[in-house]
């Protein structure tokens, strides 16, 4: 396993006067910049926040945790994956390669839930505090040459995303005409995600594709939500 070292200090009885400190690995520098992200993000007004400020929060907790399933495939030189059930409102952080079965169980980290099995992490929205169960993931989906609808998105050892191709996760809060939604675009290169900006258009219409998107389509409202 990779350390990183952090520092070091003066001894007396080491050759120089100095002594290395204890380094921390990868994944403990990961796990710490995922906690710092989404301590960050659960920072927000707690009297009355609006849709626009729901979105944005969770999205940045998506975010910080697809980055850290692609940075668990970089120190670990293999592929995790994160798979989203739209139906059920939460996504699943999991190693996923049958040739390195002891990567399965995934390292310790405060936001697992205690009744989380060892090999998967499971984020359920409707429990995060900042969604206030008013924000659903509602499309995944990957962008070539059509609109490609998906279940997960993989991340392989250099933390390219596997296929390479762009993929987007879209949040939705509110119903009806008042819903407001953020894309969340994962580069098909370099395999970063980041968050767009808020829209009212739901993906189908922001997308320009109106045929072959993964969505629930109960969350979008009832009638004034379908798709045309």
């Amino acid at each position: 396993m990779v350390r990183v070292a952090v520092g070091t200090e003066a001894s007396p009885w080491s050759p120089g006067g100095l002594v290395e400190g204890r380094g921390f690995t990868l994944v403990e520098l990961l796990v710490v910049l995922s906690i710092i992200a989404i301590l960050a993000a659960l920072v927000m007004p707690r009297s009355g926040p609006d849709s626009c400020e729901r979105l944005r929060s969770v999205g940045q907790i998506v975010v910080a945790d697809l980055t850290y399933a692609r940075g668990l495939a970089i120190a670990h030189g293999s592929t995790y994956r994160v798979r989203f059930l739209t139906d059920e409102n939460r996504y699943i952080i999991e190693h996923h390669n049958p040739a390195r079965p002891e990567l399965d169980r995934l390292p310790r980290s405060p936001f697992r839930a205690t009744d989380d099995p060892p090999d998967q992490q499971i984020v359920d929205l409707d429990r995060l505090p900042v969604a206030d169960g008013s924000v659903r993931v509602v499309a995944v989906f990957r962008v070539g040459r059509t609109q490609q609808p998906v279940e997960w998105v993989e991340f392989g050892p250099l933390g390219e995303p596997t296929p390479g191709e762009e993929t987007q996760i879209w949040l939705r809060a509110g119903v009806g005409s008042e819903a407001k939604y953020l894309p969340i675009r994962i580069d098909p290169v370099t395999g970063l995600a980041e968050a767009l900006e808020v829209t009212g258009q739901p993906p189908w219409q922001w997308t320009r594709q109106t045929s072959s998107i993964l969505y629930d389509r109960s969350s979008f409202g009832g009638p004034s939500g379908d798709r045309p």
